[in-house]
């Protein structure tokens, strides 16, 4: 992500919950794009991808980890959603930039 580069976490550092990974509090929202180098899957049941995620409610001391099994759909860029190609071409000049 654009300016997150010095927030990289290794693998085991994912977990700890000291790591200052770019949080973002409650109420905001923020639009990530990611580039994937799809590999050719032939049986398209299992996840493309999959997504972790750690959230902490404000009441806790201590995150909780969720992940996000990403399908594979076959949608073109062409016919995605308008919004999606707006931020791509945005994230793309930027990259250029």
């Amino acid at each position: 992500m654009i300016g997150y580069e010095n927030r990289l976490l290794e693998n085991d550092e994912f977990l700890d919950d000291k790591k200052d990974a770019g949080e973002k509090g409650a109420e905001l929202s923020i639009t990530a794009l990611h580039e994937i180098v799809p590999t050719l899957n032939v049986d398209k049941s299992p996840p493309a991808f999959t997504i972790d995620f750690r959230c902490k409610d404000p009441k806790s001391s201590a995150s909780e980890g969720l992940s996000l099994d990403i399908k594979d759909n076959n949608t073109t860029f062409k016919k995605s959603f308008e919004n999606h190609r707006f931020a791509s071409a945005v994230a793309s000049y930027g990259l250029i930039l």
